[in-house]
């Protein structure tokens, strides 16, 4: 994949694959939360919310991957149910949970294939929950998640064929540290259920970093875009240091 095909993709897979080797494990299970809270109205039961919560804050480590086991097999059962039921939206919806919460060893590498899934999942429960039978309405809404999608992961992800550069430490040090501080509110103040983070403090955040002497014109765009932006989204990342 290009630059320019990365900036203009509609189709997830050749995206996540691009990020094979350079996406940590937290990025690839922020966006397999941030799917699945997409779907939160069809994630009725109570194990499937669990499940999206329990991955949501295992994300940023250490791992419990006990904690992450009990929520993944409660969204598994749920979904099983659902299928015993012929309740096929849920049922992939809960698949999506399943695939956010799923313990795993092999880091990053395995992140991608479930990440996928959680978002393929997450895809399927939309499009059966809207289409009604007709299929120009399935293509339509497959369509326009999948450009959604791929918005979320570039908020996540930035640009990868042109990292950011290494912060400034006189930007963080600006004014008592009121970008750093500014970074953690906006990382911690979300829309629930939907996750999103606040464009007003992402915009503050933007203009705290420009006086602070930051002029790269990618990451204050970005701040100052109206989104979507997530927990894990690259630029307020980049100045807290995640990775």
């Amino acid at each position: 994949m290009t630059e320019s095909e990365w900036l203009d993709a509609w189709e997830l897979q050749p995206m996540l694959e691009a990020l094979r080797g350079k996406a940590s494990e937290r990025k690839l299970r922020l966006f397999a939360v941030a799917v699945c809270r997409r779907i939160w109205r069809l994630l009725e039961d109570d194990r499937l919310r669990k499940a999206v919560e329990v991955a949501e804050g295992q994300a940023e480590g250490p791992f419990d991957l006990e904690e992450l086991a009990v929520a993944a097999l409660g969204a598994q059962t749920a979904a099983e149910e659902a299928k015993a039921e012929r309740l096929d939206a849920v049922m992939a919806a809960a698949y999506a949970a399943y695939s956010a919460s799923s313990p795993h060893e092999e880091g990053a590498e395995d992140g991608i294939s479930w990440a996928n899934h959680a978002f393929m999942m997450a895809l399927s429960a939309t499009c059966r929950a809207r289409h009604g039978g007709d299929q120009g309405t399935w293509h339509a809404t497959a369509k326009a998640e999948l450009t959604e999608s791929c918005r979320l992961l570039r908020d996540l992800f930035g640009n990868p064929f042109r990292p950011p550069p290494a912060i400034d430490p006189t930007w963080l040090a600006w004014d008592g540290g009121l970008v750093q501080r500014l970074a953690e509110d906006a990382y911690e103040v979300r829309s629930l259920p939907e996750g999103g983070l606040d464009n007003a403090r992402l915009a503050v955040l933007a203009d705290a970093l420009e006086d602070a002497g930051c002029t790269n014109a990618e990451l204050l765009d970005h701040l100052r875009d109206p989104g979507p932006h997530v927990r894990g989204c690259f630029a307020v990342d980049w100045v807290l240091g995640k990775a």
